[in-house]
């Protein structure tokens, strides 16, 4: 179990390292962005396939 904690720790970890790195290369804006894009992206695609049965 402490291994796997540690495994899933290491990996966040060098997912928040490679955010700062993309942030500070792209720039906060172009980050959000992307990031609301695609819950965007999300919400859209169930929002279009719901949008065609109510209409």
């Amino acid at each position: 179990m402490p291994r796997a904690d540690d495994g899933s720790s290491a990996d966040a970890v060098q997912l928040d390292r490679v955010l700062d790195v993309v942030e500070r290369v792209l720039g906060d804006r172009v980050v959000s962005a992307v990031l609301y894009g695609s819950a965007a992206r999300t919400s859209d695609s169930s929002t279009d396939a719901s949008s065609p049965d109510v209409t």
